[in-house]
Formats: C-alpha cells, sequence, structure tokens
C-alpha cells in the first residue's frame, strides 16, 4: 500500500506491485459490469444495465459503510434519475429511431462498429470506476464525521447526500481520465470475443425483465472472472493516478460547501455521462488515436 494518499487523509490505495486488494476488484467488477452493458445490442437495455449497474454500486459502498440511503438518495449518488416529460418522450423516440438505423447498418460493418462499441465501453468503464472510486472516499468521509455509533445503521441526511454528489460531479469534472480510459480500452481490445459473447447472452437473459433486482443478480452471475482480473490489472498499473484522485477529493471534500444542483436526470442516454467526463480532452485523444 503507498502512504501518500493516506497520509493525505484520504484511503490507502494499493501500489502497482501490490495483490488486488478485494474492494478494488469490486470496483474493477462493477467498471467491467459497465463496459458489458454498454454493448449490449438492444436499445435502451443497454442504458437500463449501466443504470442498474451504477445504482448497484452505491447501494453496495454504502453497506460497507453501514450507511442507510433511501431509494432517492441511491439514484442521486448514482448520478441517474428517471423522469418522464413531453420532450422526454419525444426525445426517447428519436434516440430509438437513431438506435435501430445504428444497429441495422452495424450488422454490416460489424468489426468497425464494435470497435467504435469498444471505445463507448472503455469510456463507460471508466466513467463508472471515477464514480465509485471517488464514492467510496466520500462515503468514508461521511462515515468518519457522523455521531451515531457505528454499530448501529446510519441514516444519510439528505442535504450531505447532494454534497457529496455535487463533489463527486466537481472532481470528476476536473480530473483528465485518459491515462485509465486508454488503460482499460487496452484491456477490453484483449477481450473482444469474451465482451461479444457474454453481451449476447445477457441480451437473451434480460430482454423484457424490468425488476431491477434480477437485472442485478444476472449481472453479478454473468460478469466473467477473466474480465474483471484485466480491469483489476490495468487499475493497478495506475496506482500514481488513483493517488491522485483521491488526495483531490480530500481536498474538494475540504473545501467549503457549495450551493448542491438538483438531481440530476436521464432524459439524455446514461452512457453519454461517460462523454461528458472532461470533454476537453476528447479532441487531444482523438488526435492521438488518428496518429
Amino acid at each position: 500500500m503507498t502512504p501518500d494518499a493516506a497520509s493525505a487523509g484520504g484511503l490507502p490505495v494499493p501500489a502497482a506491485n501490490d495483490a488486488l486488494p478485494p474492494w478494488l476488484r469490486r470496483l474493477a467488477f462493477w467498471s467491467a459490469a459497465s463496459a458489458l452493458a454498454a454493448v449490449v445490442p438492444v436499445p435502451f437495455l443497454d442504458e437500463h444495465l449501466v443504470r442498474v449497474t451504477r445504482r448497484s454500486m452505491v447501494r453496495e459502498l454504502a453497506r460497507e459503510r453501514g450507511l442507510v440511503l433511501r431509494e432517492s438518495e441511491v439514484v442521486w449518488l448514482a448520478g441517474v434519475r428517471r423522469r418522464f416529460d413531453w420532450g422526454c418522450a419525444i426525445a426517447l423516440v428519436v434516440a430509438l429511431t437513431v438506435k435501430t438505423a445504428f444497429l441495422l447498418v452495424r450488422r454490416l460493418f460489424r468489426s468497425i462498429f464494435f470497435w467504435l462499441a469498444i471505445k463507448d465501453a472503455s469510456n463507460t468503464a471508466s466513467f463508472t470506476f471515477h464514480e465509485g472510486f471517488l464514492l467510496r472516499q466520500a462515503l468514508a468521509d461521511l462515515e468518519a464525521g457522523a455521531s451515531m455509533p457505528s454499530e448501529a445503521p446510519q441514516t444519510t441526511p439528505r442535504a450531505e447526500v447532494l454534497r457529496l454528489r455535487a463533489v463527486v460531479e466537481r472532481v470528476v469534472a476536473e480530473v483528465d481520465p485518459r491515462p485509465l480510459r486508454q488503460a482499460f480500452r487496452g484491456a477490453l481490445r484483449g477481450s473482444t470475443w469474451l465482451l461479444r459473447a457474454t453481451a449476447r447472452r445477457l441480451k437473451r437473459l434480460l430482454l423484457g425483465v424490468r425488476e431491477e433486482e434480477a437485472a442485478a443478480r444476472t449481472l453479478e452471475d454473468m460478469v466473467p472472472s477473466t474480465l474483471v482480473e484485466r480491469l483489476g490489472r490495468a487499475l493497478l498499473a495506475q496506482s500514481a493516478y488513483l493517488e491522485y484522485l483521491t488526495r483531490r477529493m480530500v481536498q474538494a471534500l475540504a473545501e467549503p460547501a457549495e450551493a448542491p444542483p438538483p438531481p440530476p436526470a436521464t432524459s439524455a442516454p446514461v452512457t453519454a455521462g461517460a462523454n461528458q467526463q472532461n470533454e476537453a480532452s476528447e479532441q487531444p485523444e482523438q488526435d492521438e488515436e488518428r496518429r
């Protein structure tokens, strides 16, 4: 374990030559699950599974700290919330039309479009990991400042949930995610066949399943351990970046609280959140790929 992050007040981060700790393996699992969800070839099922993955991750992180979250707070901390209005309905119809056309064209250019799907999956996995990693630190900070006995479940104040969400969003927007995106992309490119086969099985098992618990259980059983190990090794190789993330989150938590934003909504596709993580970095990354 590297002492730098812990000495700054954050949770310890494993060194590159350490064994993969259980907490980091679980974050690698949620990252792998969201990557798989992003490549499921069914409109809206992929976005639904990404939402299920992120909400399940939030619940597990809260349980580890003995914290009790209301369902609405789980949704807010996961960064996605369902909302319906006419504008949302029109957007859904347009998105369904575009996605259907995309899937038809993809059948003609399967290899090219799956390469693009790998890019989207790595961005989604990176975004899920960043949020899970930072939220774990935020919940540890919340637990440390709680006045209730540690052996009793602690109900988190709603204002604190909104504040933590605002801090996580601010740090995610500030950091440059390209090192981790590229590491994940390399790991996923080495697992192309595994991604395709698992995504097809998920489609058969979960098409038409609306119960979130059932979908979460299926994801828990279906994510290949090989994929989790590859993402875990990619994370260990980025130990310096993880230390930087920890230090930045500790600093952000110590800064004066800003007015929390309203809870996020999912009127836009949920995977778009991965592309909004430091949009300024997209153009240099594209130029690098063209070279």
